[in-house]
């Protein structure tokens, strides 16, 4: 299931891609062992304990040169605008208090013109028609 929901993102051409909510990496992990894809993933979650897990995992796969792993709040993120070429929240909208932050946080990182593929954002999306521009 995890391989087809990563072949339809088509994400071979970005060269940054942020992992909201990343959990333990699995997906950054199985995105960068793709041959096609060669963009650094940046990954970030709330929880400590999940940002080590995953920086471990990585680190013990060969795969930490590609992903870098940061605790943050997904609502309020510590990075300049229109950083990444795509942004992605598998699961993420399920656990958070306030997914129209979130989604609005998504869009600010995101460069103009860059790739948002479906996610769990999908249900949020009408909140933000009129807001983004991005492409």
């Amino acid at each position: 299931m995890l391989a087809a929901y990563l072949g339809v993102m088509h994400l071979e051409d970005a060269g940054t891609v942020l992992d909201m909510g990343c959990d333990t990496g699995v997906a950054s992990r199985a995105r960068v062992r793709r041959p096609e894809f060669t963009a650094k993933v940046g990954g970030v979650d709330f929880s400590p304990y999940l940002i080590t897990a995953a920086a471990r995992l990585a680190a013990e796969q060969r795969l930490d040169d590609r992903i870098d792993f940061a605790v943050a709040d997904t609502r309020a993120l510590d990075v300049p605008s229109a950083q990444f070429d795509a942004v992605i929240a598998h699961t993420l909208m399920s656990h958070v208090d306030d997914p129209l932050a979130v989604m609005k946080e998504a869009v600010r990182v995101l460069k103009p013109g860059g790739v948002r593929p479906r996610s769990s954002i999908a249900p949020h999306a009408a909140a933000l028609r009129g807001t983004c521009r991005c492409g």
